[in-house]
This record gives structure tokens, sequence and C-alpha cells, in this order.
């Protein structure tokens, strides 16, 4: 009674490690999908090659999540977007000049008056919680013992 079976301590500490593996996993997985599909891909990509350029607002529109939608030109083109009031919403106003970076390779990819860098760390806090939350709560409530 007072030994513990090998057998019985093998077979924790090998399900720990394969939860720990496939947590890790998961994790890394849910990173770089979030980056991607969210906002950081874009904030990254003009990160690596940024253009700085004056734009104009063409309507605030303070009413749908205090956005913002500009309008600027690169390489010849007139592009339009949607950006995040870093002010008040209400005290922009149409033909308002407006500080825009945007990538060189693909100027569709733009950010209002916030540095690409600081746009991209801030998509950092996010990604890392999400990345460590979201794998323990799927492990919690999928990677239990099947019941009989």
């Amino acid at each position: 009674m007072g030994v513990i079976d090998r057998r019985f301590v093998g077979n924790i500490l090998g399900s720990f490690v394969r939860y720990v593996f496939l947590y890790a996993f998961l994790s890394v997985a849910v990173f770089f999908a979030f980056l991607y599909f969210g906002p950081g891909w874009r904030d990254y990509k003009i990160q690596s090659d940024p253009q700085q350029t004056v734009g104009k607002i063409t309507q605030p529109r303070c009413e749908q999540h205090q956005e913002v939608e500009y309008a600027f030109s690169a390489g010849g083109k007139t592009y339009r977007a949607n950006g995040m009031s870093v002010q008040d919403c209400q005290s922009y106003q149409p033909n308002q000049d407006v500080v825009v970076f945007y990538s060189r390779s693909d100027p569709t990819n733009s950010i209002n008056e916030k540095k690409p860098d600081e746009a991209f760390q801030e998509d950092l806090t996010p990604a890392i919680l999400t990345a460590m939350l979201l794998p323990f709560v799927f492990l919690f409530f999928f990677g239990g013992r099947k019941r009989r």
C-alpha cells in the first residue's frame, strides 16, 4: 500500500508531458493566427516597409467605434481606408490633415496617426494573452479523460 506503482506515476507523467506539448503547440498556433488574421499582420507589413504621408479625413464615423475614414495618395493612386480615431472623434472634420503610414509594397495596408511599430507593439499584448489563455480553456473543456 505504501509503495507507489511505477506504471501509475509513468501514466501521470506521460499525460502531463502530452498536455504540456499540446498546450505549447496550441499557444504558438493561436499566437500566429491571432497576429495573421488580426490587425497585427497589417501593422507588421507596414512596419517592415514604412512610408509616411499626409492624408485627408473624408468622414468621421464616431457612431461606428470611433472610426474615421481617410484618403491618401501613393504612387499616383488614391487609397481610402478606415482607421481608429486617436483623438476625440468629434474633433475630426472632413478635409482635415491626418498622418498616414502605409506599406510601400502594398499601400492598401495603412494606419492613421499611430506609428507602425507602436501599433504592432499594442497588437502583441492581446495576441500573447489570447495565446496563453485560449489553449488552457480548450484543454480544460476538451482535454479531460472520456467518461464511460
